[in-house]
This record gives structure tokens, sequence and C-alpha cells, in this order.
């Protein structure tokens, strides 16, 4: 099944995002989001085998279970924050676009109870692994910058000494 230029904010993965990043909302355009879904039905419950879909200007890659009968819902997959930072509702900071965060969302759909989570733990981690890189890059090219100049007067002082002579 594939759904496209719907409305899927009942999803909430844009405000929940936005909190687990500890940004304020201040969008409040509604996106066109599309949806991509390949399920088996058995006995009113359909056995989510993928569900790829883009809500808000976020990718979400999941896997899950919905009840037709009771409208129950609970998904277990990744949400990918765009590199360009937009996530919606708020803008994501520099330090964590392109990441893929753990999302999880349950709930029943026929009482709007829908809610979805981002593992904050694992996002945290994930903010401290590329600030740790980040530092390394950044004393890396310090090192080098540093043995560049040292190397370069070094040659030139060797060239001065071969040419003088």
């Amino acid at each position: 099944m594939r759904i496209a230029d719907a409305s899927l904010g009942a999803l909430n993965v844009s405000e929940a995002m936005c909190q687990a990043l500890g940004q304020q909302s201040v969008n409040t355009e509604t996106s066109r989001d599309t949806l991509s879904l390949r399920a088996m039905f058995r006995e009113g419950l359909a056995d989510i085998e993928s569900l790829e879909a883009q809500v808000a200007n976020i990718a979400l890659s999941a896997t899950g279970r919905f009840s037709l009968v009771s409208t129950a819902l609970n998904l277990n997959g990744e949400a990918g924050i765009p590199v360009d930072g937009n996530l919606g509702l708020c803008m994501a900071p520099e330090s964590v676009r392109g990441f893929l965060v753990p999302l999880t969302c349950q709930g029943r759909i026929a009482d709007n109870a829908l809610n979805c989570g981002i593992d904050r733990q694992r996002l945290s981690g994930l903010i401290g692994q590329a600030a740790e890189q980040r530092l390394k890059d950044k004393a890396r090219e310090a090192v080098e910058k540093q043995l560049n100049q040292k190397l370069e007067g070094q040659a030139q002082d060797l060239l001065k000494n071969l040419l003088g002579r």
C-alpha cells in the first residue's frame, strides 16, 4: 500500500523529535507526507513487515503490528534527522543532522491517542560521539597545521643553505 500527499501529523514524529532535541516548535506549516507499507493480514491483525514514510521532512523506517479491530498500533524503527535540519515544527541543531535515531510509536489511532517517541539516551550517545569526533578532527587539523608550518620553515632553511653554497 502506498499513500502520497497525506497529512500524517497525528504520528507527532516532528513534535517528539523537537522535544527530544530541546528545540522550540516555531513552524506551523503542514507537510505533504508519504507512506509506503507492506503487511501480512491475519484475523484482524496486520504484521507490518516494512513501513517507509516521509513525515514532516523526517524519513521513517519501521516494522510492527496494527489491529484492525481496536486500531492499536505498535511500531519500532528509526527516524532520520534531515541533513538540512528541517524537522517540520523546528530546526535540528547542526551537530545531529543526518543522524538515525530509534523511534517507537504506540497507541490507538481511533482514539487519536498515538504517541511516538525518540530514544533520548541513544540520541545523547550519538551527540556525544559526534562531539568527540569533532574534537579529534580539530586536534588532528591543529597538529597537521603545526607540523606543516615547522617543516615548511625547515625546508626553506635547507633550500637557502643549499643555494647559498
